[in-house]
Protein backbone atom coordinates (compact mmCIF):
# COMPACT_ATOMS: atom_id res chain seq x y z
CA UNK A 1 0.00 0.00 0.00
CA UNK A 2 3.00 2.02 1.29
CA UNK A 3 4.55 1.69 -2.75
CA UNK A 4 1.06 2.57 -4.36
CA UNK A 5 1.21 5.46 -2.71
CA UNK A 6 4.64 6.78 -2.58
CA UNK A 7 4.61 5.98 -6.62
CA UNK A 8 1.40 8.00 -7.60
CA UNK A 9 3.51 10.96 -5.45
CA UNK A 10 6.06 10.09 -7.45
CA UNK A 11 4.26 10.38 -10.53
CA UNK A 12 2.48 13.49 -9.48
CA UNK A 13 5.48 14.95 -8.32
CA UNK A 14 7.37 14.24 -11.87
CA UNK A 15 4.48 15.16 -14.28
CA UNK A 16 4.20 18.52 -12.39
CA UNK A 17 7.90 19.00 -12.58
CA UNK A 18 8.37 17.85 -16.36
CA UNK A 19 5.19 20.22 -17.06
CA UNK A 20 6.94 23.55 -15.74
CA UNK A 21 10.70 22.42 -17.85
CA UNK A 22 8.32 21.80 -20.79
CA UNK A 23 5.99 25.05 -20.70
CA UNK A 24 7.68 27.67 -18.24
CA UNK A 25 6.61 30.23 -21.13
CA UNK A 26 2.86 29.10 -20.79
CA UNK A 27 3.00 29.22 -17.24
CA UNK A 28 3.70 32.90 -17.60
CA UNK A 29 1.48 33.51 -20.07
CA UNK A 30 -1.62 31.84 -17.86
CA UNK A 31 -0.16 34.30 -15.10
CA UNK A 32 -0.45 37.37 -17.01
CA UNK A 33 -4.33 36.36 -18.39
CA UNK A 34 -5.16 35.80 -15.12
CA UNK A 35 -4.42 38.90 -13.97
CA UNK A 36 -5.18 40.78 -16.87
CA UNK A 37 -9.17 39.18 -15.97
CA UNK A 38 -8.67 40.14 -12.27
CA UNK A 39 -8.33 43.88 -12.97
CA UNK A 40 -11.10 43.56 -15.80
CA UNK A 41 -13.65 41.90 -13.35
CA UNK A 42 -12.33 44.73 -10.86
CA UNK A 43 -13.18 47.93 -13.13
CA UNK A 44 -16.80 45.87 -14.00
CA UNK A 45 -17.30 45.83 -10.67
CA UNK A 46 -16.22 49.27 -9.87
CA UNK A 47 -19.05 50.71 -12.71
CA UNK A 48 -21.51 48.24 -11.71
CA UNK A 49 -21.04 50.28 -8.08
CA UNK A 50 -20.80 53.19 -9.48
CA UNK A 51 -24.09 52.82 -11.45
CA UNK A 52 -26.28 52.04 -8.53
CA UNK A 53 -24.98 54.66 -6.86
CA UNK A 54 -25.26 57.34 -9.44
CA UNK A 55 -28.72 55.62 -9.77
CA UNK A 56 -29.68 56.13 -5.78
CA UNK A 57 -28.27 59.19 -5.86
CA UNK A 58 -30.90 60.41 -9.13
CA UNK A 59 -33.73 58.58 -7.62
CA UNK A 60 -33.59 60.49 -4.05
CA UNK A 61 -33.36 63.84 -6.68
CA UNK A 62 -29.76 64.71 -5.30
CA UNK A 63 -28.48 64.92 -8.90
CA UNK A 64 -29.26 66.73 -12.14
CA UNK A 65 -27.15 63.86 -13.99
Amino acid sequence: MLVVILTEVFICVYFEWKNAQIFPNEKEEMKREFERMKKEKQNENAQFWKNIISYDHKKKGGGKE
